[in-house]
């Protein structure tokens, strides 16, 4: 294993540009060889160089990259044209910036390189920014260079299993016109949700989009959260599954310490309903593996109000959470409803829980 360090960078720092160390290896790749990439941003102009210029020598290019910083149609068809398999990775969220830059690159079946750092795959990230990269190069014949290429082969592969990650294809580009950059957060029923940029969204279908922080909760209430028939806490229940799905949305784990009582994990949240803010405690069982939401105003609701959907929606700017219950009778109640994609396994009711997450 050789470590480098590579630019670009001014020329005090001596450091090769990253785009004439690709140059000088990707000329020495074998039939048997490939380049796999994970980026944040592409540069049609640098697509097009390295087409002409470097990429010609490998047969096998796969290329991950992400979009919610902007990115044109022609670039999506130069793309398409050039890597004989490309991705884009999508997360409508401020949370959750796709942002990787790595490189992987297999001479031979005796050497390959690996390339982390901060340079995306752009024409200034290869040649003009001041950037810092990492390139190790490793022996494949190695028990240890080879078991870390695996390692890093392997993560790359586990990404493309992603529900943000969507094949790039002659479809999904004749959807897109223009992204502009920043991305903003937007919400399904959001005007803003006939701009162009949703035609991205509306060509995942709910299930498939990743919706770690997701800002919106959904779920339908059962008998037991409205009854108003319990002695003691007064609670909603809340899937185990859903809280480890989007556990930003909750600060689980991080938010929660033990209660002097029982010692449950607990966390107090201020959440408004029907205008009024008031402190809720939240909590976790071990038994039945639940969590429970405090929340006198929804449990004492009555019977009636089973099958209606309890909405909480977390604000990413104040970081405070309200609430809302939608009857079935109220337009919004079908709307919500597709968003409810998961099932509560738990349970003897007649019709289970539902929930599911959204933007």
């Amino acid at each position: 294993m050789k470590i480098k360090i590579i630019g670009p960078s001014p020329a005090y720092t001596n450091l090769q540009k990253l785009g004439d160390y690709l140059k000088d290896n990707l000329l020495n790749v074998k039939k048997n060889g490939w380049i796999k990439i994970l980026v944040a941003l592409v540069d049609k102009n640098l697509v097009k160089l390295l087409e002409n210029k470097i990429l010609t020598n490998v047969t096998d290019k796969s290329i991950v990259f992400g979009i919610n910083l902007g990115i044109d149609r022609e670039t999506l068809k130069i793309i398409y044209k050039v890597f004989n398999k490309a991705f884009i990775y999508y997360n409508p969220s401020k949370y959750l910036f796709f942002h990787p830059k790595l490189y992987i690159i297999k001479l031979s079946t005796q050497k390959a390189i690996v390339i982390f750092g901060s340079s995306n795959f752009t024409y200034a990230g290869f040649y003009e920014n001041f950037e810092m990269n990492i390139a190790i190069e490793l022996d494949l014949k190695d028990v240890d260079d080879a078991k870390f290429f695996d390692d890093v082969t392997n993560l790359f592969n586990r990404i493309l299993t992603s529900k943000a990650v969507k094949k790039l294809d002659k479809s999904l580009i004749n959807s897109l016109k223009r992204l502009p950059p920043p991305l903003e957060t937007i919400h399904h029923d959001h005007p803003m949700y006939k701009h162009p940029i949703n035609k991205l969204l509306k060509f995942f279908k709910q299930d498939q989009i990743d919706q770690t922080s997701a800002l919106n909760f959904v779920m339908t209430l059962s008998y037991n959260d409205v009854s108003n028939k319990r002695v003691g806490d007064k609670y909603i229940r809340i899937p185990k599954r859903a809280v480890e799905q989007n556990p930003q949305f909750w600060s689980w784990p991080n938010d929660f310490t033990p209660s002097q009582r029982a010692g449950h994990p607990e966390r107090y949240v201020a959440i408004s309903y029907k205008g009024k803010t008031s402190i809720h405690r939240m909590y976790y069982v071990k038994t039945p593996r639940e969590f429970r939401l405090v929340f006198p105003q929804i449990y004492s609701l009555g019977k009636n109000y089973q099958n209606s959907i309890f909405w909480l929606r977390l604000n990413e700017t104040t970081g405070k959470y309200s609430a809302k219950v939608v009857e079935k009778r109220k337009n919004r109640y079908k709307n919500l409803l597709k968003f409810c994609t998961e099932t509560c396994p738990r349970g003897k009711a007649k019709k289970p829980k539902k929930w599911g997450y959204f933007w």
